[in-house]
């Protein structure tokens, strides 16, 4: 099993992370969606896929 995100095609916000072996013919997300792997362990949920890199959200603390 591997790192999936499922990532909304249009705004390309990661709407989730699941262990899954790629085989689209067990599974298939949800329509809107595709799922890109996450080798490097480094997305969750609330990041934006763009251009094959994931980005992490803004910081929203105003402290920091």
């Amino acid at each position: 099993m591997a790192r999936w995100a499922m990532v909304h095609e249009q705004s390309g916000f990661v709407a989730n992370m699941v262990e899954w072996d790629g085989n689209l013919k067990t599974w298939k997300p949800p329509p809107g969606y595709i799922m890109v792997e996450d080798t490097a362990v480094v997305a969750g949920p609330g990041f934006t896929y763009v251009d094959g890199e994931f980005i992490p959200p803004p910081n929203n603390n105003p402290e920091e």
